[in-house]
């Protein structure tokens, strides 16, 4: 989503269509190739 506001303080508010959303996650190929299980937190 994208959206602009003038310089003073401002609520935006959106609707969402969540099967679009999920389409389009689906459609990445960035997304499809991921994996987590590289990505890791350092342990203290």
């Amino acid at each position: 989503m994208l959206a602009t506001a003038g310089d003073e303080e401002t609520v935006i508010v959106a609707d969402s269509d969540l099967a679009r959303l999920d389409a389009i996650r689906a459609a990445l190929p960035a997304l499809r190739h991921r994996r987590p299980e590289t990505y890791r937190w350092a342990t203290p």
